[in-house]
């Protein structure tokens, strides 16, 4: 019965703990894509305030740049078609161009984006399949730490208690404190765990 309980609960720990770091990790690379999209467009913007127009391969190449720099999927940068238009309306808004200069630019940005759409109608879909295939691994991978990670903080204290009987038998839920307890230590391993990773 023990056995089965500490099964049960160790389950509902590790579904628990994933949905929590799933949803920090989430708000944190939210907000690397912000960062990076907005650097972006602002090197573009200096870019093309030098009279050039850049060319869809340096745009592609400028996402890449950016993807890897803040560690975030390419599929999740801005592409070439959102880049453009945000570039558009951009250059309308400012106040230091004449109308017949934004007209031009805007002009030119039009056709690379016609370009850009018309060479990007085969590749979507094959990005698309292979992004969806690499995204179970991680999940899997972290969904499995978390469970090693609780088993293992759970016999260690465990072998810990025995020795300095820190939760006795005869406490009142002692079964679910020492439960508790190591869920909490192995969620701040995980914590730290992802945060190394992160960092590297």
């Amino acid at each position: 019965m023990y056995s089965l309980t500490t099964f049960i609960l160790g389950l509902i720990y590790t579904v628990i703990n994933s949905f929590i770091m799933r949803f920090l990790d989430r708000k944190e690379y939210k907000n690397r894509v912000e960062i990076a999209n907005s650097e972006l467009n602002k090197t573009l913007k200096n870019y093309i305030s030098e009279g050039e127009i850049p060319s869809v391969f340096l745009i592609k190449t400028l996402c890449m740049a950016y993807s890897k720099s803040y560690k975030i999927k390419i599929k999740d940068i801005n592409n070439i078609e959102n880049v453009i238009n945000r570039l558009i309306r951009e250059i309308f808004e400012t106040s230091f161009l004449p109308s017949s200069q934004k007209t031009k630019i805007s002009e030119d940005l039009l056709k690379l984006k016609e370009s850009s759409l018309n060479s990007n109608l085969n590749n979507s879909n094959n990005e698309a399949s292979d992004d969806n295939e690499k995204s179970i691994h991680p999940l899997f991978s972290f969904v499995i730490g978390s469970a090693v990670a609780f088993l293992l903080t759970m016999i260690v204290l465990d072998i810990i208690n025995q020795k300095l009987n820190f939760i006795k038998d005869d406490t009142p839920n002692n079964l679910l404190i020492f439960l508790t307890t190591s869920a909490v230590i192995s969620l701040m391993i995980m914590i730290v765990i992802n945060f190394l990773f992160r960092k590297k």
